[in-house]
């Protein structure tokens, strides 16, 4: 039991064999990622370590660089935190339980609440993000 607490209190640098290829560019490789982390303590677990390793100067740098790490703008546009607007809710994902989880972990005395605003603004602005790159 230590050896499996050891290996995962520690920052390992590497991410975990993931189901698909970062950033996610389909919502069918978010729901293969979904039930992924769904399927297993371990490699959501994991998964969440991995990103206490993504830097940031702040708690919104940080948030802004592991969801950038993760899905692209083109795809966040399909997403609102709360899913209104038409748009599909990221707030029940688990991939947002992985991002608070991690941003908590690595940044210390930071609300979950805090964290989702960040997120909550990074989705509003993903139309905009895709605009400018065309």
């Amino acid at each position: 039991m230590n050896i499996l607490q050891e290996k995962f209190s520690k920052p390992t640098g590497e991410i975990p064999k993931l189901p698909v290829e970062l950033p996610l560019n389909k919502l069918g490789d978010l729901t293969l990622l979904e039930n992924f982390l769904r399927g297993c303590e371990n490699n959501l677990s994991s998964l969440v370590l991995y990103l206490t390793t993504i830097g940031g100067k702040d708690p919104t740098s940080k948030t802004n660089r592991i969801l950038k790490f993760f899905i692209t703008d083109e795809l966040a546009s399909y997403f609102s935190y709360l899913g209104k607007r038409n748009k599909r809710p990221f707030c029940g994902l688990h991939l947002n339980d992985v991002i608070i989880r991690a941003v908590k972990k690595s940044v210390g005395n930071i609300s979950s609440a805090d964290v989702e605003e960040v997120i909550k603004i990074w989705l509003k602005h993903a139309p905009q993000r895709c605009a400018k790159k065309k």
